[in-house]
């Protein structure tokens, strides 16, 4: 957060670029981890610990939830709401203090109303229309034709993206305030003018030198650095994680290019790990040859990914059945049966809470594939197993 704000001197050009030391959804996974360790504390010694206590869980709960949400970790946001919905169920089962019980399931739906009715406004606000068509302008104040493309439907904050369009007065007038090349690419890999275009829509100019004399220089930056929307550049905006998330839908709807659209890649992803299954089903391909069996694969299918977006499944449990095969993966998942029902782990509160978001997060990333993720899963599944007895109130209900 100090480095967000500008405190530590770190380059943020990116939400990610906030979780300095490891990838921000690994990140995220520890802090949900961190606000679930809490709420189980405060749930188990409740009626013992004293109020000054109660309050210094809280104020770090929710610390830990807001920063959650200045991450802009959809994985860990998405993690964090369904395991508190069995957070809940957990406690309104093993325990009968009915003030704790109303505290906190009536603050979460307070929380998720509140979540619920901003997600579906601003789901709205993406999808409106500012502008009408019908009668644009053929010249712009300089007498230079302008170019429309009214069969195109892209919008950007509820502008159309490709229209009052004039390459000409652009390039010009680029060139004047960036070292950067009109026709090439920002400093995230991306077509310059394309983002330019995309950011001088969402904040409803007109793409001429006109409209570009109303940017300042830190819309120039934003543009050099890949922002496609005034919003992204926003710190403690969440909106433009949704806003980025829905328009790379839209993008997919169109048959775009998936390259650069986080979201819509692991769709390509998981596309490629199937295939491979289909030539491996039984045993896999084996821990050496995931990587070449993905190259591979993306040559056979004619990926239209570049080389640099070729990533592996981000789902660890496909990835365990490309690696493994069926076999191997139904061997996987004994072992972990196995394990926690011979430890007696399946009537543990805690490492079913603990071990739930690790499942989760094999979902949406390869967990167990990278040093951080596996550290994780390690440290944490190996010390719930055997670094404590469980007590009395973890006992009680399965």
């Amino acid at each position: 957060m100090l480095a967000y704000l500008g405190i530590i001197q770190k380059e943020i050009n990116d939400y990610r670029d906030i979780s300095i030391f490891i990838s921000h959804i690994r990140f995220s996974l520890l802090i949900d981890v961190s606000i679930f360790y809490l709420l189980y504390s405060l749930w188990e010694d409740y009626n013992s610990i004293p109020i000054s206590k109660k309050f210094l869980y809280s104020i770090n709960i929710l610390w830990l939830i807001f920063f959650l949400f200045v991450l802009k970790s959809l994985t860990g946001i998405v993690i964090f709401i369904t395991v508190f919905f069995y957070f809940l169920y957990i406690i309104f089962k093993n325990d009968n203090n009915k003030k704790f019980k109303i505290i906190i399931s009536s603050s979460f739906f307070i929380f998720l109303i509140l979540i619920t009715t901003w997600l579906i406004n601003s789901i709205k606000n993406f999808y409106s229309i500012k502008e009408n068509i019908s009668n644009l302008d053929k010249y712009t104040i300089n007498n230079n034709p302008y170019f429309h493309d009214t069969l195109n439907k892209d919008i950007e904050n509820g502008y159309y993206l490709w229209i009052n369009i004039c390459d000409k007065e652009l390039e010009k007038e680029w060139n004047k305030k960036s070292n950067l090349d009109f026709w090439g690419k920002d400093n995230k890999g991306q077509y310059l003018r394309t983002t330019l275009i995309r950011y001088m829509t969402s904040k409803g100019l007109k793409k001429d030198s006109s409209g570009f004399s109303k940017l300042t220089n830190e819309d120039i930056k934003n543009i050099e650095n890949g922002n496609a929307n005034y919003l992204y550049a926003k710190k403690w905006s969440f909106y433009s994680r949704i806003h980025q998330l829905l328009w790379e839908i839209e993008q997919c709807k169109k048959n775009a290019n998936k390259g650069g659209l986080s979201f819509m890649q692991r769709t390509e992803y998981i596309k490629t790990a199937f295939e491979i299954i289909k030539r491996h089903p039984l045993i896999g391909v084996g821990t050496g040859d995931v990587k070449d069996e993905f190259t591979l694969q993306y040559k056979i299918s004619h990926s239209k990914l570049e080389p640099k977006y070729q990533l592996r499944t981000h789902n660890q449990y496909i990835t365990f059945i490309v690696t493994f095969g069926i076999i191997g993966f139904l061997i996987i998942v004994l072992c972990f049966i196995f394990a926690i029902k011979y430890e007696n782990k399946h009537k543990d509160n805690l490492f079913k809470i603990i071990f739930f978001i690790a499942l989760l997060s094999f979902l949406n990333e390869d967990t167990l594939e990278t040093h951080i993720g596996v550290s994780f899963f390690a440290f944490f599944f190996s010390f719930l197993m055997y670094g404590y007895k469980n007590n009395s109130k973890q006992q009680i209900k399965t």
